[in-house]
């Protein structure tokens, strides 16, 4: 009995569509990982008091932050935030943001520039409670220094989400195999077209 052996090689066409299967595979893996449950959503937070507690029950938790101070028309708000093991301290981490309204008129017409939410990830070691420190500063109808009294009687909203995992990286790999995908593809179809002449 004859037996034949390929002597052909790679199959870029086989290996392109494995890369595809696992972009989609690493996409719905990524959608999994972004899910999780709201922990707390407060719409009127006054921002000179420590916001908490927020409660986790596992090591290595990763919650999502999102903070949406006041934003009228031209004006801006910065906000930093400090994640704290008690009311009042000790810190254990930091971030911060901008939000800003502004409008105006350029060679093309009118414009519209507006970013009103201040987000973050963090993963938080321990279970146990913990709380946010918030300050910030801001102005409004377009005063070019900080007004101290916009952001001090502001109220915020504050929303926490427990992430089941980090999606980023899932995102990037999918990102990755789909150019590898397309590439081979292209590679495999090259081939053809050379072994056809």
């Amino acid at each position: 009995m004859r037996q034949t052996t390929s002597q052909e090689g790679i199959d870029f066409g086989k290996l392109a569509m494995l890369c595809v299967g696992l972009a989609f595979f690493y996409l719905i893996t990524a959608i999994y990982m972004s899910g999780g449950q709201e922990l707390v959503k407060q719409t009127q937070w006054p921002i000179n008091k420590a916001f908490g507690p927020i409660e986790t029950t596992k090591d290595n938790q990763i919650i999502e932050i999102a903070i949406r101070p006041p934003l009228k028309s031209e004006s801006w708000v910065s906000i930093t935030s400090e994640l704290l093991s008690s009311p009042t301290g000790p810190v254990m981490t930091g971030f911060g943001g901008e939000v800003y309204h502004a409008t105006g008129v350029d060679d093309e017409g009118l414009w519209e520039e507006k970013q009103d939410v201040v987000e973050q990830r963090l993963v938080i070691p321990k279970p146990g409670r913990y709380y946010l420190r918030l300050k910030g500063v801001g102005n409004r109808n377009g005063q070019t220094r900080a007004d101290p009294s916009f952001v001090r009687d502001a109220s915020l909203e504050i929303t926490i989400r427990q992430l089941r995992g980090g999606d980023r990286g899932f995102n990037m790999g999918v990102l990755v195999l789909v150019i590898l995908g397309v590439a081979l593809s292209w590679i495999a179809d090259a081939k053809a077209k050379e072994e056809a002449h």
